[in-house]
């Protein structure tokens, strides 16, 4: 069963707004929602998807920045730095490279912050 997914956006500077919709038709809407607690370093998420498959990805960092590996904690297929608040986003209709270079089948997350715990928040989109 599909599965309508809209991306919205917006903007404003000085007064001129920016304001849009990617929709989408999707299989499978994965929820991201992990807590990471005070200097977790590696921490697993069971959070997976194959490249040719993905349609639209988003990730934040909740409290302080994250740091996300993929596949391996050594060598990792991506490391992708998330300042807190910040949403890292990819679609594939918007001419942009696929950010991952291989499929993912964990992500490692790692709270630098001794003082603070985190949350990944976010959304996978992707065909079956």
């Amino acid at each position: 069963m599909s599965v309508s997914l809209n991306v919205r956006k917006a903007g404003n500077y000085s007064g001129d707004t920016l304001d849009y919709n990617n929709n989408y038709l999707v299989d499978v809407v994965e929820r991201v929602d992990v807590a990471v607690p005070v200097s977790a370093t590696n921490q697993s998420a069971a959070i997976a998807f194959t490249m040719a498959k993905l349609v639209a990805i988003e990730l934040v960092a909740v409290g302080v920045d994250l740091t996300v590996k993929t596949n391996s904690t050594t060598t990792p297929g991506n490391t992708i730095n998330l300042k807190a608040g910040k949403a890292f986003t990819w679609e594939n209709d918007v001419g942009l490279a696929q950010p991952f270079t291989a499929d993912v089948t964990v992500l490692y997350l790692t709270n630098a912050s001794a003082t603070t715990a985190a949350t990944l928040r976010g959304f996978v989109a992707r065909t079956s």
